[in-house]
């Protein structure tokens, strides 16, 4: 038996009639608009009837003044657009006004139907306005997938580096609502200055969406984790998962020859190596709490450091560059130098290799590039003979440090602490001592930290419990008995991120307090605090406790830099680890003979006396600026080649080393 035998034909026709109306808006309007003319055409033929057996004309008169019948056919569309238009048939027969009727009751049916679709199709598309589900139509812009609060400090970051740009666009596609997204963004930043910011509403991981807004004319992409770094590890689990099908997602879109950097923040080792399986050579997965540990080791180590670093990782300032100029073929990596007006060579880059720092007679050949901090890129100009002379001839002497155990103190247990302890262990001479004071009892946190001491050879861990929101408790762990006192964002299960930044605001203002009532005896003992979110570096004491990591600010900081340059990668992976050339803040003497001190001199005496120790000069720290925030604590880095400087036997400089010796 045929199919179509099991349906009647009206079965049929309303089936045919119903998936033609689910198509949408397109075939609704039609619908009304052939409903509107059939009708049209039916009245006009009543009417036509009407007028050809003489049953209306002999009484038409008043406003019906008929001519034709294409008069009659006008009349019928205007009573069927506007019921109003009816009155010209009230001196009509009643044949006539039979059609008249039907013409006003079938136009205000059709009509309001055409008016309702109309308005609901607009306010429809009113709604995708505001959701952001239009296309994208911009090229060579930063495409960021996902939301979170710290997309707000990768922002600003790609504000400051859009800044020399006519116009810079960033462009934001998260499932998140695009009108809170909106207003976030106009909360938090008052001037994108030359930055257009596009939002979107859409899933990352559909190509679909990523289509629509032409991913692959991006320039660099980020990734965002959808938790925050103190979510459960079911949370960061999800979260790398998450980020994982992104990655796929954005990797099947783009073509096989893309060259777009693609970032991301992953959670997880093992799903980092899953990362380093697929096909692309673009994409960067960042490790976190590797980071952020060997950050805190190194500005634990040297005060002030933490200021070079906020310099030296934003685009605020001083940046950091890769830069070829054949020119310089022949000349000494550590002479280049003196060939720049603006910028300080810091190592090589060759064959997809860094060396920071290399030998002191290693010699510059035409294809190779050099990374250096200057102010900015166009700013960076090789000048075929030195740009800048010196008659001055300082003292040096060579004078080597002796390294000594140190103690630190760890207030408060944050999972950076893991690899804190393991940075720390190579850093730190054979005796040192770490005292983790944590705020309550908790057994897996204790069990991970005795793991941990049993693998040093270096330090001695020791755990105690202490409660450091109590003044007097806080006090007796005498916290400025150490070389290093580090309040750590302690994280405890349903405590949010600004609550655990609240705890750490109060101790670190506890610890201001104490250290102003031991007075001198305290100034030895660095004080760093680690703040979560960003929003809260500036709640901090600053005028006592200029040392503080910001785990967001620092994270987004290069994540940022990376979407601009991937291959700053390699230089992050160089100057944040134990082996090779690092950045520390020394003493003066070390570089000038005592007697000569206070001395009056240009930066460019500065560079040669580092070169003398075969360190590289980055900028000087004065002492007498120490504790002042609006002189950027004292740190000056990248000045002036030919700028006049006094250096007191109490100053520092920054230098780029071996080691702090």
């Amino acid at each position: 038996m045929s199919a179509k035998n099991h349906f009647s034909l009206k079965q049929r026709l309303a089936y045919k009639i119903e998936q033609f109306l689910s198509k949408g808006g397109v075939s609704i309007f039609w619908s009304l608009l052939i409903a509107f003319l059939l009708c049209f055409m039916v009245i006009i033929v009543i009417r036509a009837v009407i007028v050809y057996f003489g049953l209306g004309l002999e009484q038409a008169g008043g406003y019906n003044n008929v001519k034709t019948f294409w008069d009659h056919i006008y009349f019928i569309f205007l009573q069927m657009t506007d019921p109003g238009n009816m009155y010209q048939d009230h001196m009509s027969s009643p044949w006539l006004k039979i059609t008249t009727i039907l013409a006003g009751f079938v136009g205000v049916i059709i009509l309001s139907a055409l008016i309702a679709f109309i308005t609901t199709a607009i306010d429809q598309l009113m709604y995708n306005f505001r959701k952001g589900r239009g296309k994208v139509l911009e090229e060579d812009f930063t495409l960021i997938l996902g939301w979170s609060d710290r997309v707000v400090d990768i922002l600003y970051e790609l504000i400051l580096a859009n800044e020399g740009e006519d116009e810079g666009v960033v462009v934001i596609m998260s499932l998140d609502s695009k009108e809170e997204i909106d207003e976030t963004i106009k909360n938090s930043i008052k001037d994108l200055m030359t930055t257009k910011v596009v939002v979107t509403h859409g899933d990352p991981s559909r190509i679909s969406d990523l289509s629509r807004i032409n991913a692959h004319l991006a320039r660099s992409v980020i990734v965002m984790a959808t938790c925050e770094e103190i979510a459960s590890e079911e949370d960061k689990h999800d979260s790398d998962i998450r980020v994982l099908k992104t990655l796929i997602a954005v990797n099947a879109y783009l073509d096989d020859d893309a060259d777009i950097p693609i970032i991301t923040e992953v959670f997880d080792g093992h799903k980092r190596e899953l990362i380093k399986t697929m096909n692309s050579s673009n994409i960067i997965a960042i490790d976190v709490w590797s980071i952020i540990g060997k950050l805190l080791i190194q500005t634990s180590l040297t005060s002030g450091l933490v200021t070079v670093y906020n310099e030296m990782l934003s685009f605020d300032g001083g940046e950091i560059y890769y830069h070829n100029n054949p020119k310089w073929a022949g000349i000494k990596f550590h002479d280049l130098v003196y060939y720049m007006k603006d910028g300080i060579p810091l190592g090589v880059f060759k064959d997809d290799e860094l060396v920071l720092h290399p030998d002191m007679d290693y010699v510059m050949s035409a294809d190779e590039e050099i990374i250096i901090f200057a102010e900015d890129d166009s700013t960076i100009e090789f000048s075929p003979k030195p740009i800048t002379s010196s008659d001055s001839n300082f003292k040096y002497e060579s004078v080597e440090l002796e390294q000594t155990a140190r103690r630190m103190l760890f207030i408060g247990w944050h999972n950076v602490g893991l690899t804190l302890i393991r940075e720390a262990n190579d850093y730190l001479k054979e005796g040192s001592i770490c005292d983790v004071v944590l705020h309550s009892y908790n057994e897996t946190v204790e069990k991970t930290i005795q793991e941990i001491d049993a693998e040093n050879t270096n330090i001695k861990v020791n755990i105690s419990y202490q409660n450091p929101l109590v003044y007097h408790e806080l006090e007796s762990m005498e916290p400025f008995a150490y070389d290093v006192a580090m309040v750590l964002a302690n994280t405890e299960e349903g405590k949010s991120s600004d609550e655990i930044d609240s705890t750490t605001l109060l101790i670190s203002m506890m610890l201001a307090k104490i250290k102003s009532e031991i007075g001198e005896k305290a100034n030895d003992t660095k004080l760093i605090s680690q703040v979560l979110m960003s929003k809260n570096h500036e709640l901090m004491p600053s005028q006592d406790l200029d040392e503080f990591i910001v785990s967001n600010k620092y994270t987004t900081m290069i994540l940022a830099l990376l979407s601009e340059e991937p291959k700053m990668q390699l230089f992050y992976d160089n100057i944040l680890q134990e082996d090779g050339s690092e950045i520390y803040i020394k003493k003066v003497d070390l570089y000038f003979d005592e007697s000569e001190l206070p001395a009056k001199m240009k930066f460019i005496d500065v560079l040669r006396q580092a070169n003398k120790r075969n360190e590289i000069c980055l900028g000087v720290r004065f002492f007498d600026e120490m504790k002042n925030k609006d002189d950027n604590f004292g740190i000056y880095l990248n000045m002036a080649k030919d700028k006049e400087i006094e250096l007191c036997k109490d100053d520092f400089l920054v230098v780029l080393a071996e080691d702090d010796l």
